[in-house]
């Protein structure tokens, strides 16, 4: 094995549009499937629902295709009627429409072990406060996960406090891996290295961001109250925005050039322009304008290029990886 390569995709709600616009343009320029192309794909947040898309061969073009048509209906503000309590006591949008977007994506009654390729999703599971990495069963050691349905991971780690309600997994109760694994890189590195026994010298890794890192704050008020921290959400860019900044330059540390970025960086008042729940038709077009940039960069980039002429390697998985290819 001369490489081994691991798509990571990062949280950052609706501005995923972003990220599956990129890799729908690079997969029709190069004609090349994700799936085809990684050895692992990781996601988290809309991230997750991306990752868990591609691994059961969806297009990106009907991923970018389907949040095009559900982000407008999913984001839907709330009539400003709504009693006052209720702001208090219920998440701002429900996942109903969400849950019928992500299956349309999956074959029918989808499970993780359905996948074409080994993928992974985070999330928090509030029942324990701890973090929940939901696997493809491509270790002897990881076969639990492989029974869920896909949706249901989908959903658990999309599930963004101060937007979603908690998602519900086999009755215990989660919320959005962002807070823990926004950018599941070190993940993704730490399953290579320790769970598929790859040579930290063979692995390469393509992330594609949400355009949504923060760079710095424009906002002057002096005590910070609650009302400063809910404002746009941004108790929650915050921590999604600087748990990627700090694994992303560890991944630097450790992997050097074998570790690529694609994304968009805006001051603190470009960033917020485009809120996580905003799926108007004029952040549709910024979001689909900055992919376009990037992709042109990208395109002419032989680091990301190369990432789609390499073919995996599943022979040395466990369950049906190895049967699906050979059918």
């Amino acid at each position: 094995m001369d490489r081994f390569q691991i798509l990571c995709l990062s949280g950052g709600g609706f501005r995923g549009l972003y990220t599956a616009s990129v890799l729908a343009q690079l997969e029709n320029r190069l004609d090349k499937k994700v799936h085809e192309c990684f050895d692992l794909i990781c996601g988290t947040s809309i991230g997750g629902i991306i990752a868990t898309g591609l691994a059961f061969s969806c297009p990106a073009q009907d991923i970018k295709g389907s949040l095009v048509t559900n982000g407008p209906v999913i984001f839907k503000k709330k009539s400003h009627g709504l009693k006052f309590w209720k702001k208090f006591t219920e998440a701002p949008y429900q996942t109903k429409v969400l849950k019928q977007a992500i299956e349309q994506l999956l074959p029918k009654e989808a499970r993780i072990r359905d996948a074409s390729v080994p993928y992974i999703t985070s999330a928090i599971n509030l029942h324990t406060g701890k973090p929940r990495i939901f696997f493809t069963p491509h270790h002897e050691r990881i076969k639990v996960d492989g029974n869920l349905y896909a949706y249901e991971t989908a959903l658990a780690t999309s599930a963004a406090p101060l937007f979603f309600p908690p998602a519900l997994v086999q009755n215990e109760r989660f919320i959005d891996g962002g807070l823990v694994a926004n950018a599941p890189y070190l993940i993704g590195l730490h399953e290579a290295e320790h769970f598929l026994s790859v040579n930290i010298n063979k692995i390469h890794i393509l992330s594609i961001g949400t355009t949504g890192k923060i760079t710095g704050f424009g906002h002057t008020s002096k005590n910070w109250g609650i009302n400063d921290w809910l404002k746009n959400k941004l108790i929650v860019e915050l921590t999604f925005s600087a748990q990627q900044d700090f694994a992303a330059n560890i991944t630097k540390h450790r992997l050097n050039d074998r570790f690529i970025q694609i994304d968009e960086t805006h001051s603190d008042h470009e960033s917020f322009s485009s809120s996580m729940d905003d799926a108007s038709p004029e952040v549709i077009q910024q979001l689909e304008g900055m992919a376009d940039r990037s992709f042109m960069s990208a395109i002419t980039n032989s680091a990301v290029t190369d990432f789609f002429e390499h073919v995996p390697n599943r022979t040395g998985l466990t369950y049906n990886f190895r049967n699906k290819q050979e059918d």
